[in-house]
């Protein structure tokens, strides 16, 4: 991907995770004032819809980031240096804490397991606050997916280390493209955590946090 796609695919994600709705060109031009003309950016857009980096909800809306932009996103995140702690989590101090700052924090379904398998979880109604989940389908969904984290919960505690899967890249559970999880294991203590949301989510952000959480243990 040229350098020029590579910004205005970045600048384009980062204004739909705030927006939660389809980017236009016209819209990426007025808001930062681009260096390029607006035929650039309508080409340059045209161009990473044909390599599956974006879609269009319809025909003539504006563009929506795939799972394969995501994807170049999280790989940036979890290769990005650590820098100062934002420190909104040092209060902390057991597992059912933790899951419930992520859950209020990133807007997800959080669940914790520990080494005794007990099984913590929390973020429904935050993750039913979000603009992209509020159709009778998503509810069902929900269902599906409380139960297969409480059937994996030792699996879940087994697999060590942390990773973000966007999608259906997840082994545990394949119902739905919509959904990214963030996996990981505390650092000292006997505990690991998931995180499920949106895969519109600011990926860095979260990640950050996350990783922090984690290490607080």
């Amino acid at each position: 991907m040229q350098q020029r796609q590579k910004e205005i695919l970045s600048i384009l994600i980062e204004d739909y995770v705030k927006e939660a709705k389809p980017i236009s060109s016209g819209f990426l031009v007025r808001r930062h004032q681009l260096d390029y003309s607006p035929a650039t950016v309508r080409n340059e857009l045209a161009e990473l819809l044909d390599n599956g980096y974006l879609k269009k909800i319809y025909f003539s809306s504006g563009n929506v980031p795939t799972n394969k932009a995501y994807r170049l996103v999280v790989e940036e995140a979890l290769n990005e240096p650590d820098k100062q702690p934002q420190k909104k989590h040092q209060e902390l101090s057991s597992l059912p804490e933790a899951v419930s700052f992520l859950a209020k924090e990133f807007g997800s379904l959080t669940a914790g397991v520990d080494s005794e398998f007990n099984f913590f979880l929390d973020g429904v109604d935050e993750l039913f606050g979000q603009p992209d989940f509020f159709t009778r389908d998503h509810y069902l969904l929900l269902g599906g997916l409380v139960e297969c984290l409480q059937e994996l919960k030792k699996d879940f505690f087994r697999k060590r280390g942390n990773a973000i899967f966007v999608g259906k890249e997840n082994p545990f559970w394949n119902g739905s493209d919509e959904l990214s999880w963030f996996f990981g294991s505390a650092r000292k203590a006997s505990f690991s955590i998931v995180a499920i949301g949106p895969t519109r989510m600011p990926y860095k952000k979260n990640w950050k946090i996350f990783c922090e959480v984690l290490n607080e243990f």
